[in-house]
C-alpha cells in the first residue's frame, strides 16, 4: 500500500464508517440500502491501499461502478483527502506519486524496494499513539456544506 499498514487500516475503517453513514442517510428517505450495499469489504480494502485523492485515480482502480462514483466519489475523495491532511499524511502520497500520476498498487503489497519505501517507512508491530480528539470523523466534514445542520446526533440513538 501507499500508507504504513496502520493507517491504511485506519482509513478502511473510516471510509466503512463513511459508508455507514451514507446507508442510514438513505435509509431515512426509505430507502432499504445497507453501507456493503454501497461499498463491499474488498472494495473498501482496495481503496484504502491505493488512496486515490482524485476522481481519475478512484475510476482507474476500477473496483467502484459509474453509478456508485457517481453518487459517492466525490463524498468518499473529501473524506480520503481530509483523513490525509489530518493525519500528516502528504509525504506519503508525494513519495508514492513523483509525478502527474503515482502508480497505483496491485493490491499484493510489494516490497520496500519495490514500492519505493525505505525501511524506515515499512510498518510495525508498536501501535500508533491515539491523541485526544484527533481521526474523528466530525473533524473530516468540518466545513462541509452536506453536514452542516444543528441536529443533535446523540437523540437519535446508538445508531450514530
Amino acid at each position: 500500500g501507499v500508507l504504513p499498514y496502520q493507517f491504511t487500516k485506519k482509513l478502511a475503517e473510516t471510509i466503512k464508517t463513511l459508508t455507514m453513514l451514507w446507508a442510514k442517510e438513505e435509509q431515512t428517505y426509505g430507502n432499504n440500502i445497507f453501507y456493503w450495499h454501497i461499498m463491499k469489504s474488498e472494495e473498501t480494502k482496495v481503496i484504502a491501499s491505493n488512496v486515490p485523492t482524485t476522481k481519475e485515480e478512484l475510476v482507474t482502480l476500477g473496483v467502484l461502478g459509474e453509478n456508485k462514483i457517481n453518487q459517492y466519489g466525490d463524498k468518499l475523495l473529501r473524506g480520503i483527502n481530509r483523513f490525509i491532511e489530518s493525519n500528516g499524511l502528504e509525504g506519503y502520497l508525494k513519495k508514492a506519486k513523483p509525478g502527474s500520476k503515482r502508480p497505483l498498487s496491485d493490491g499484493g503489497g510489494g516490497s520496500a524496494a519495490a514500492t519505493g519505501a525505505s525501511p524506515a517507512n515499512q510498518p510495525t508491530k508498536r501501535r500508533a499513539i491515539e491523541r485526544p480528539g484527533a481521526n474523528k470523523l466530525s473533524d473530516a466534514f468540518s466545513d462541509d456544506e452536506e453536514f452542516a445542520t444543528d441536529i443533535d446526533f446523540g437523540a437519535l440513538g446508538d445508531g450514530f
